[in-house]
């Protein structure tokens, strides 16, 4: 695969430098850091250079004619542009070659001045062709280096041509630049859109949102075996019939007040601007990185949404900055939950939240969100407990959500560019439970009752899958635990603790927001109270797990019933179980973990609600069933809408309660005092997208249709 090096000047001594994620001191006028997303200045002068490799092959398939098949297929496989961002102090063999490792080392990207250095270091390393300095970067040069580049890997095939022109608006990069990609395999118009207003935007979500239909239903024809002279003929009807799950990746930016108050002095913070969805002056340029904090961010926003987008030949999409007032209703909204809390309180909370992020729900998201598969989410902010307009459930019900935090952004571009290889989880699973709560605390108790009766379900119903509890009162301990299990999934049973803008963890009697583990597991689920409150932009070791090697975390934003989170976890791990014997249904960890958190909210109705109607779901129904198990068995199939997930429950519910003559009774329990939706307050963190409950093979050879 090729790989290209975009370099830039740090301008100080990298050695012996560590990175550390809290605010020592509150940063002034003086800071070289952008606001309020926090990217250094000396890296924002790879941009020009970042976008640029955008426009060259990711892989050797984009040299040749490709099958649409394959080009619906690719959509599963995260083919991104492999880019080591890198000083040119450390561009060197003793510090890249574990990025360059498997890759084939070609072009090298810098600033004018580094060009002769450069050079040096990148015919050291390797690189195949020399170097191309900014001032040199134009549509012209990507031609060159597509044509070098075809000869360098597939010289015997008919080049292809049709190069991506290089791109002018930035902002609208995220969608258009994916769908040119796309248009030039399938012999498409390839001319970047030109955007002027928000109606033109419109034009061109639906111009991308028709090609991903016709993908869909070209690959569908060509999956069943129709003909050339027959495709024609059959294209109108696989066209209305085309299922589209399409990979759609968000940015969404924007800081919570808290967070900038900490962060930034005053005149600082009076430098930070709220992005819109678009702006004209959002160019490419070899000096967009010498422009306002503003465009700066924006354009390092964009780059991260668009280069994930195009890795899954999906669409991007910027959103505006979250409203300063949003996040003080959420924060507002965390904050309120004590383990007392009414279902009735909750849902007026909720309502102002959505009241407050209303600007953030443009038609063109809400058509794009129809559409879509999953979502990649760039932000601090949880969109997924939002309501999309027309919908009564958050939207976390209706989608699966993976989160990429935003901030610092210097670490989100890191993020991004990182290799992530999938993971193939398929057999032989392996679940440590760390039990760090000390046993005499009433809350360890619970936990050890919850996750020991979670094992005993986890053995008895999903084959394949083993579950060790070990005591971890001490950091070290949790270590070693880790090293001696080599688990694929470790659950944290803690207390959570929040202080000093830090959401963490108490491990037996340390509280600890870094973990320092040297090899640490794919997944790591925290069973444990606010780990991710996001409205005070808390450092959160959710965030932090994933800057030190965990593929994907699994956290909550609020206090949870630790055993219900037992439960709710057993759940997950029996459906992963399932998965791994039928993954054409649920191939990815996230699906997975979407099914079961949305299919959880029957269990929320009863667990989070009065005893009076707790005690009502373990009735009898006339058939001799308890009504939750009627419900789940019977009454609920092809009724629940995951848009309206809570409310159909309700519903069905409410009709059992009828046949029992219990309606009216039962309808006012669920409002007063009603219940919470506490299953949707959990984040998922990192790439559990990319952590497969299959084989890459199952994926693309018939385990999931093209369709």
């Amino acid at each position: 695969m090729p790989m290209y090096a975009v370099v830039f000047e740090e301008g100080e001594d990298l050695k012996g430098q560590t990175y550390s994620p809290f605010l020592f001191r509150q940063l002034g006028e003086d800071a070289e850091v952008t606001v309020p997303h926090g990217l250094s200045r000396a890296a924002s002068a790879a941009l020009p250079g970042l976008w640029y490799c955008l426009h060259l092959p990711n892989t050797v398939y984009q040299l040749a004619d490709s099958s649409v098949t394959l080009l619906k297929l690719s959509q599963q496989l995260h083919l991104g542009h492999q880019i080591l961002f890198v000083p040119i102090e450390i561009f060197d063999q003793e510090h890249c070659a574990g990025f360059m490792a498997g890759l084939d080392p070609v072009l090298a990207v810098c600033p004018d001045g580094l060009a002769e250095e450069c050079g040096r270091r990148a015919e050291a390393l390797g690189f195949a062709f020399p170097p191309v300095k900014y001032s040199d970067m134009s549509s012209d040069s990507i031609r060159e280096h597509w044509k070098q580049i075809h000869k360098r890997y597939r010289p015997e095939v008919e080049y292809l041509g049709r190069e991506p022109q290089l791109t002018r608006r930035l902002d609208t990069a995220p969608m258009d630049l994916p769908r040119r990609w796309l248009a030039r395999q399938m012999g498409d118009d390839t001319a970047e859109a030109q955007i002027n207003s928000l109606e033109d935007l419109d034009s061109l979500t639906a111009r991308t949102l028709h090609e991903q239909a016709l993908l869909s239903a070209l690959a569908r024809l060509e999956r069943e075996g129709v003909g050339i002279d027959q495709a024609e003929q059959e294209l109108p009807r696989a066209y209305a019939e085309a299922r589209m799950h399409i990979p759609v990746t968000l940015a969404l930016p924007g800081v919570a007040p808290a967070y900038a108050r900490i962060a930034y002095d005053t005149a600082l913070r009076s430098r930070g601007r709220p992005l819109s969805a678009l702006h004209p002056e959002d160019t490419w340029s070899p000096e967009m990185h010498l422009r306002s904090d503003e465009l700066v961010e924006r354009a390092a926003i964009e780059f991260v949404a668009t280069h994930q987008a195009l890795s899954q030949s999906g669409i991007g999409f910027l959103l505006p900055s979250v409203p300063p007032e949003a996040f003080v209703a959420l924060a507002e909204l965390e904050r309120h939950f004590s383990g007392t809390e009414s279902g009735a309180s909750v849902r007026r909370l909720l309502d102002r939240l959505n009241e407050a992020a209303k600007p953030l729900w443009s038609q063109t998201l809400i058509e794009i969100i129809r559409r879509a598969g999953m979502l990649t989410v760039f932000t601090n902010f949880p969109i997924g407990i939002l309501r999309m307009p027309g919908d009564s459930a958050p939207l976390s019900a209706r989608i699966p959500i993976a989160y990429r935090p935003l901030i610092p952004l210097l670490r989100t571009i890191q993020e991004e560019l990182s290799p992530a290889v999938p993971i193939e989880l398929n057999r032989n699973i392996r679940v440590l439970v760390a039990e760090c709560i000390p046993s005499r605390d009433p809350v360890g108790q619970l936990s050890r009752i919850g996750w020991r009766t979670a094992r005993e379900i986890v053995h008895l119903e999903a084959s394949g899958i083993t579950m060790n509890i070990v005591e971890a009162q001490s950091r070290d301990e949790l270590r070693r635990a880790i090293a001696d299990e080599m688990p694929h999934f470790l659950v944290i049973s803690a207390h959570g603790a929040l202080g000093n803008n830090s959401a963490g963890l108490v491990i037996g009697d340390e509280l600890c927001v870094e973990l320092g583990l040297e090899r640490p597991p794919p997944v790591v689920i925290l069973s444990a109270c606010h780990v991710a409150p996001r409205g005070t932009g808390a450092v959160s070791i959710t965030d932090l797990l994933i800057r030190e090697g965990v593929r994907a975390v699994l956290g909550t934003q609020v206090p949870v019933d630790v055993r219900r989170n037992a439960i709710l976890m057993a759940r997950f791990f029996i459906n992963i179980a399932v998965a791994s014997g039928q993954a054409e249904e649920h191939p990815t960890l996230l699906e997975i973990w979407h099914r079961v958190q949305s299919s959880n909210a029957v269990n929320d109705v009863f667990a989070a609600g009065s005893q009076s109607l707790s005690a009502w779901g373990r009735s009898l129904m006339p058939n001799g069933e308890t009504v939750l198990s009627d419900f789940m068995l019977n009454r609920s199939r092809g009724r629940l809408r995951p848009p309206h997930i809570y409310e159909d429950t309700e519903t069905v519910l409410g009709e059992m309660a009828d046949d029992q003559g219990q309606g009216a009774r039962v309808r006012n329990w669920f409002r007063k005092p009603g219940y919470v939706p506490e299953s949707l307050f959990y984040l998922f963190a990192g790439m559990p997208d990319r952590i497969l409950i299959s084989t890459l093979l199952d994926r693309t050879q018939g385990g999931t249709s093209p369709t």
